[in-house]
């Protein structure tokens, strides 16, 4: 999920002028259940289309294909 979160956030940062880039994403549930992902996100997603056809590589407000 965090890493669907980055791709999603980095989409909408490159859509935006590609000047900033986000490093890491920390998801927290509670103050002691949190994920954080720091990297690359698209080497962590499984690719099963081509990556402009992935609503997480998409700057708009889709959540599932």
């Amino acid at each position: 999920m965090v890493c669907l979160m980055m791709a999603k956030l980095n989409a909408f940062l490159k859509a935006d002028g590609d000047v900033l880039r986000c490093t890491e994403v920390s998801l927290q549930e509670t103050p002691t259940n949190t994920v954080s992902f720091s990297g690359n996100p698209e080497e962590m997603i499984p690719a099963s289309r081509a990556p402009e056809a992935c609503w997480w590589n998409r700057a708009d407000m889709s959540i599932s294909d």
